[in-house]
């Protein structure tokens, strides 16, 4: 009998706690959507304890209002250190004429493409991307395949935002206590998917898998 009643008080304060998390996700929501100003009341609630650029780079021993962007470029060469690592030119293979890019190819990954990540420079979101192509399909069909026609991966879809994230109890005036976090325009990594899907379909196909893992292949 205790244990049924222990049971019974567990899942009311699960259904209690998730009652809660619908109603703060509700009010947020509503928040959200009355507000004007898009760096008014809801951004200061999303970024009250985070660190403004102007105070992570005081911390970190640079002035205010120093040059931010050799600062950053400091920031980056601690954290990506150079490889010193001689270059190895790579084989060349005879280029092979495939088939176009299908729309269900597109389609298919835009399905799989979680909506929670956040867009690169161009502000364009795996929200925005679905619904047009949902509504205009030959839009994302024709640049894909012009692209994969010139062989061409567009320089402006290489260009990411990088974003520093503090580490949970780690020092805040050590730049390694920061996880850089690169965003890329979403219809580069779209591009980045059907490619990477059929590298590994060919490499599959031609028996040219390695039993080393290797970033692009799964396993």
């Amino acid at each position: 009998m205790e244990t049924l009643q222990e049971l019974h008080s567990i899942l009311t304060d699960l259904e209690l706690k998730r009652e809660a998390q619908k109603a703060k996700r509700d009010s947020f929501r509503n928040t959200c959507t009355k507000t004007t100003d898009p760096y008014g009341r809801p951004y200061k609630v999303v970024v009250k304890n985070k660190h403004p650029p102007a105070e992570l780079f005081k911390q970190l021993g640079n002035p205010s209002r120093g040059d931010t962007k050799s600062f950053a470029l400091k920031i980056l060469q601690e954290l990506y250190p150079p490889s010193h690592s001689p270059a190895t030119p790579p084989n060349c293979f005879p280029l092979i004429q495939e088939p176009q890019i299908t729309k269900n190819e597109i389609r298919r990954i835009l399905k799989k493409a979680t909506t929670k990540k956040a867009p690169g420079f161009d502000a364009i979101d795996y929200i925005v991307l679905k619904e047009v192509n949902n509504s205009f399909p030959e839009i994302l069909h024709t640049f894909y395949n012009k692209c994969y026609q010139l062989h061409c991966f567009p320089e402006p879809l290489k260009k990411g935002i990088i974003v520093l994230f503090h580490k949970d109890g780690k020092e805040a005036d050590k730049i390694k206590s920061y996880r850089p976090v690169i965003l890329l325009p979403t219809i580069g990594k779209v591009l980045e998917q059907i490619l990477l899907r059929r590298l590994n379909h060919t490499l599959k196909k031609k028996k040219h898998t390695s039993s080393q893992p290797v970033r692009f292949s799964r396993g």
